[in-house]
């Protein structure tokens, strides 16, 4: 597999704008761009957008506006069916995969008769990703949100293999399920508790990065406070097993009997170590001369037997992974440092890196590795053999559809 080369099929995000992109040949020629009026802010023709700070982007593919939203992340059904996004409201937005389509405007809400209403509201709202004002906390024994618990967490957006449940992590410290029925309609979510994290200046958990297994049985929980990964039950939230992680982990992937989970602030510091608050009461290694957060790392986890095997040293702030479709590489984005680690399923040591060319990546969907830029407006970069897609503004994350086979994979 070359590992420089960096294209796929992607669905990718920006921070207003939802992209649904087709593959397109690296000679297609710019369209020609619009005269723009002084101050002319968002969309000015078609596909043809200008930021306040004045940039013209031009994105591949077609355009999902989603008004009011912040998509924070992304997930497409197994069956390629339905697109899937949250972020900055109490509600999950679900598009057909086709055509962009917005199907679904799902309350968080685990009140069935809220969600309702909060539903109606939403469809009859002028902005067409409106999201119901969360209301101030109830009283103690209501069953309705708080308003810290109805918003997307960091990220922490999945499907289950089987298709039949969305598991959503919140910024509130639980995790939403919501079940699938048969015509791929999403219905009324349910909460599961997340272990504690017991830090010293805060006791709820803050859940980030999902993984389901391959039978859909058990779900991989990244507690990102707590450092720790989290086995539970899928179904009904019993905690199985727990694994110390490396500080501030990020995001997980399954790859046979191992769990791989990215840590943003590397290995844990020792006693002699040079260290700094990570935030609430934890610590976090640093280096000498800026005081920022020294490495970035991988843990490693056995499934079969229970232990951490080890912890891969990649760069800095190791964020989204992503597994090659073999199986026999995860693919680390290293926000900090621009660049994309490979690490070998195998012998679990990194064999490959590309750099990236100042994208500042946190998002991966992986055929060869392709990435989602989350500083700028184009990814994947430039660097390295990869091939530059533009996109919206500030993309935040990206999925592929795995089923859909590239005209040149029969070529390499």
């Amino acid at each position: 597999m070359n590992h420089q080369s960096v294209r796929s099929r992607v669905a990718t995000f920006g921070a207003l704008l939802v992209v649904l992109q087709p593959w397109l040949p690296s000679h297609a020629q710019q369209p020609a761009l619009p005269r723009v009026r002084a101050q002319q802010v968002g969309r000015v023709a078609e596909n043809v957008y200008v930021t306040p700070t004045g940039q013209t982007l031009t994105p591949a593919g077609r355009q999902v506006e989603l008004p009011g939203l912040r998509p924070q992340a992304l997930a497409l059904s197994p069956d390629g069916k339905l697109l899937i996004t949250s972020g900055r409201t109490n509600g999950l937005i679900v598009m057909d995969a086709a055509t962009g389509l917005v199907r679904q405007r799902v309350s968080l809400s685990t009140n069935r008769t809220e969600a309702k209403v909060e539903a109606a509201k939403a469809k009859e709202a002028e902005d067409p990703a409106a999201s119901p004002e969360v209301q101030p906390a109830p009283a103690a024994g209501s069953r309705t949100n708080t308003p810290a618990s109805a918003q997307l967490s960091f990220t922490g957006l999945t499907f289950s293999p089987d298709g039949r449940r969305i598991y959503l992590a919140t910024a509130g410290g639980n995790l939403r399920v919501f079940p699938v029925d048969k015509n791929n309609t999403v219905g009324t979510a349910t909460t599961l508790a997340v272990p504690d994290a017991k830090a010293p200046k805060q006791r709820k958990e803050i859940p980030t990065g999902l993984a389901v297994s391959a039978d859909s049985k058990r779900l991989y929980v990244v507690g990102n406070l707590g450092n720790k990964l989290h086995e539970l039950v899928a179904e009904t939230g019993q905690v199985l097993r727990s694994w110390d992680t490396g500080v501030a982990p990020y995001d997980v992937v399954l790859v046979g009997d191992k769990a791989y989970v990215s840590n943003m602030g590397g290995r844990r510091p020792g006693k002699d170590d040079l260290a700094a608050p990570a935030g609430r009461g934890t610590q976090v290694r640093v280096d000498p001369v800026r005081h920022i957060a020294s490495e970035g790392s991988v843990t490693v986890i056995d499934l079969a037997d229970g232990n951490v095997k080890t912890e891969v040293l990649v760069e800095l702030h190791a964020s989204a992974l992503a597994v090659s479709p073999d199986k026999k590489y995860v693919v680390v984005a290293n926000t900090g440092s621009d660049t994309l680690s490979v690490i070998d399923t195998k012998t679990d040591e990194v064999v490959d890196g590309v750099d990236v060319d100042g994208l500042a990546l946190d998002a991966l969907a992986v055929r060869r590795p392709t990435a989602a830029r989350g500083k700028g407006n184009a990814g994947p970069g430039a660097a390295g053999g990869c091939t530059r897609v533009p996109q919206g503004r500030g993309g935040r994350a990206l999925d592929r559809d795995h089923r859909r086979p590239r005209e040149d994979d029969e070529r390499d």
